[in-house]
C-alpha cells in the first residue's frame, strides 16, 4: 500500500496555500491583500508567508464575524 501522507499543521502559508485557505483565486487572493482586505505577508528572509491566524481574522472581517456555531471560531 501506498504511505500516507503526513499531514502537519501550519502556521505560515505561501502564497498558492493562503489563497486555497480562503477560498479564492491566486489572483483575487493577490488583488484583495493589494487592497487591504487580507494582510500583506511577512519576509523572513527570501520566504514569505500569511499568517494563517491573521488570515482567518481578516476571512472574519470579511464574512460579518465569527459563526457562534462554528466549533473552530
Amino acid at each position: 500500500t501506498a504511505p500516507h501522507p503526513r499531514l502537519v499543521p501550519r502556521r505560515g502559508l505561501r502564497r498558492d496555500d493562503a489563497a486555497e485557505f480562503v477560498g479564492v483565486s491566486i489572483s483575487k487572493f493577490d488583488t484583495w491583500v493589494k487592497e487591504g482586505k487580507l494582510p500583506q505577508p511577512t519576509r523572513i528572509g527570501g520566504v514569505v508567508l500569511w499568517d494563517i491566524r491573521k488570515l482567518d481574522a481578516a476571512m472574519d472581517e470579511l464574512l460579518g464575524g465569527p459563526d457562534e456555531a462554528d466549533p473552530f471560531a
